[in-house]
């Protein structure tokens, strides 16, 4: 698989997007996505929306093991 060469202005494009229509960008980056239409994807947004996914379902694990914690044990920290 070869991957397109980025083209600075696609990707802006895209990313102009980002800040006036998210649920848009969000639809078009996975379209360009199953597309490998690689050159004019908003990386930049894309990684940072990726890894703030991470950090998100961390909270929500903590958070619902501290609800267990205690409404099970009675152990509120």
């Amino acid at each position: 698989m070869t991957a397109a060469v980025t083209n600075p202005f696609q990707a802006d494009t895209h990313s102009k997007l980002y800040e006036q229509d998210y649920a848009l960008w969000l639809e078009q980056a996975v379209d360009l996505l199953r597309s490998q239409n690689f050159a004019e994807i908003d990386l930049e947004n894309l990684v940072a929306e990726l890894e703030g996914m991470g950090g998100s379902q961390k909270q929500a694990i903590e958070s619902n093991l501290e609800v267990s914690l205690i409404s099970v044990i009675g152990i509120d920290y």
